[in-house]
């Protein structure tokens, strides 16, 4: 198995280096607080949905999911999977919608939808929420890329002594708050744009190469191997004892009812030019949704029955089986694709962390900051305090996610699972019934959202009273306890809609406010309230393949100098791939020989509109 070296540190330090140099570089696209926080709604589609899966994905896919593939085997898929039909949801039903509210903060909606009173609860709220889910994010990084770095030792930077853990904490979490402070949702979309082109790649490359692994140097003999001889009897049942068929219904469930009402999901959809684009974008998603994650799966598949000392290769880790993904790469992968393997890992990471940054962002801004303490502020000023904001808000889940390095000790499975399973049904629901259903009063969700809190923290009880009393009644309950979350969540919020409906009175002026929101998602977003769409569209995608030039250069000349030990030629294959991405979007953007004619149709638009400025027509 090989190690990391001063070739994967390299590469590394290029891609931290090359996300902050894009946040900087789209500063200047950036006039004001709706360019910062929606793009002045010129996010083109593709990368909206790129942005979108990416964003999703984050470290736990192959950290904590790591660990549960390894254990489940292909049954997974139906889970990692699961938020394709919340995609389908969102197509026929919340696509259009969103565009149509026209919003540049998702606590917006809440606002014209139910009051001020809830987006001020919810505001406030998610300021802590946020902290702790960022400062989560980043701790459980950090545990497998100060492993794979090889950072276990204690580091003395200025006065303060630090660990390879907190080290790593730190410096991801300075780098994602540079860019995201410079170029806000512009930086978040273009990094995310390349973050996703990187993780496809790794992917792409480590599938055959497992295969390869097992037959022992060829493609088809290791399928045949795998196909013959599955690790467990039972290995490719899609249900089993480890995951039974209502714990699976139940996960489903949970993306259906809560994909379409999250912020990440509103935000992508509504900061694309128009309805086309955000349908376009739900379907380009949920295709990744469907194909990447059987590409990123299917190497711990099929290593699983050469990875049999886990224990031995990770001691320092509480569940060993989460470094699945690491180790299949360290024992497949020559220097410098390692070091693409850990900017897989970053950048799967940095993209959600990067979106809650800006989410959390224009939250605070638009519905705190200027309701509240400067309602005259103007779109500058706002965007100005915005990127403080964005600075503090990466200061302090830094902080947090150092306080989880020395008192957290739950894996990353356990920590994830448990964060969606109280909080996701909980504050999305009462958004999915929102936009959907207009006989809905205002007052509803300051009923069903502390009724389902106490709802699952009552079945948190239960389970623990279940190991002192352990009746056959509270044993189920135990042994349920996601599904009992998920199904009476679902069900709770269900009847608590049904009867506030009975009592909607269309005199109430908060009511009223809500069927003017009704009525602005029956008004089609019109073209012309988007000028200029396509201009900087174009050159967007061109700065993500000019990034990808510059890896793939960098990987060529790696293998032609030789530095790294590379027989297989992986490092020139990879850079091939970043070449010939390159020159794809080069001649797919270029207004003079692309196969589009929407973007030919740019040159003729360019120079109608030189003619004007000149006076020449």
């Amino acid at each position: 198995m090989n190690t990391f070296n001063i070739i994967d540190y390299a590469v590394v330090g290029i891609y931290m280096l090359s996300m902050v140099a894009i946040g900087f570089l789209v500063n200047r696209l950036n006039k004001g607080d709706e360019d910062y926080f929606k793009g002045g709604n010129k996010i083109p589609w593709a990368m909206s949905a790129m942005s979108l899966f990416i964003g999703s994905f984050s470290a736990y896919m192959f950290v904590g999911a790591s660990g549960q593939a390894f254990n489940a085997g292909p049954a997974c898929l139906l889970l990692f999977t699961s938020p394709f039909w919340g995609c389908i949801l969102v197509y026929f039903f919340f696509a259009h919608r969103w565009r149509r509210t026209r919003i540049t903060s998702p606590m917006e909606f809440i606002q014209m939808r139910y009051g001020n009173g809830l987006r001020y609860f919810l505001s406030f709220l998610g300021i802590p929420l946020t902290f702790l889910s960022i400062g989560k994010l980043l701790f459980v990084l950090s545990i497998f890329l100060s492993s794979a770095l090889g950072l276990t030792g204690e580091y003395k930077i200025l006065c303060f002594s630090l660990n390879g853990l907190e080290l790593c904490i730190i410096a991801t979490g300075i780098i994602i708050v540079l860019y995201t402070t410079a170029g806000g949702l512009w930086a978040v979309i273009l990094t995310d744009s390349v973050q996703f082109i990187i993780v496809m790649i790794m992917s792409l490359l480590v599938a055959p190469l497992s295969f390869i692994a097992l037959g022992k140097g060829g493609l088809i003999k290791g399928i045949a191997h795998f196909a013959a001889n599955p690790p467990t009897p039972d290995y490719f049942h899609l249900i089993k004892p480890s995951q039974t068929l209502s714990f699976t219904l139940a996960w489903i469930c949970l993306f259906l009812l809560s994909f379409p009402g999250g912020g990440a999901v509103a935000q992508r959809l509504y900061s694309v030019p128009n309805e086309k684009d955000a349908r376009k974008t739900t379907v380009l998603t949920a295709i990744f949704y469907v194909i990447a994650p059987a590409i990123w799966v299917f190497p711990i598949f099929v290593m699983r029955p050469l990875l049999t000392n886990m224990k031995e290769l990770w001691p320092q880790l509480n569940n060993p089986n989460e470094a699945t993904y690491v180790t299949i790469t360290l024992m497949l992968l020559p220097n410098g694709m390692i070091g693409l393997m850990v900017s897989a890992i970053l950048a799967a990471t940095m993209s959600t962390v990067s979106t809650l940054y800006n989410i959390f962002s224009s939250i605070f801004i638009r519905d705190i900051y200027k309701p509240l303490f400067a309602p005259r502020s103007d779109s500058k000023d706002l965007m100005h305090v915005g990127k403080i904001v964005t600075l503090l808000c990466g200061i302090i889940t830094i902080w947090v996610g150092i306080i989880l390095a020395n008192y957290g000790k739950a894996d990353a499975f356990t920590v994830t699972f448990t964060l969606v399973s109280h909080l996701s049904l909980v504050f999305a629901l009462p958004v999915v019934a929102g936009i959907l259903f207009q006989r809905i009063p205002w007052w509803t969700p300051f009923v069903s959202i502390p009724i389902c809190l106490c709802y699952t923290l009552s079945l948190e009880v239960v389970g623990k009273a279940a190991a002192n009393h352990p009746t056959d009644f509270l044993l189920y309950i135990k042994e349920h306890l996601y599904q009992f979350k998920v199904f009476g969540a679902a069900l709770v919020n269900a009847v608590i809609f049904l009867i506030a409906s009975f009592f909607y009175d269309e005199t109430d002026p908060r009511n009223q406010k809500a069927e003017e929101l009704f009525r602005l998602m029956k008004k089609p977003v019109r073209e012309d309230e988007n000028a200029a769409l396509y201009v900087p569209n174009l050159k967007t995608y061109r700065i993500v393949g000019w990034i990808l030039a510059f890896y793939g250069s960098c990987m060529i000349l790696l293998n032609i100098s030789g530095i790294a030990e590379d027989p297989r030629k992986i490092n020139l294959i990879a850079g091939l791939i970043f070449m010939g991405l390159f020159g794809m979007i080069e001649w797919f953007t270029n207004p003079g020989y692309s196969p589009f004619q929407i973007v030919r149709k740019q040159s003729t638009s360019n120079d109608h509109k030189k003619n004007i400025t000149t006076g020449i027509e």
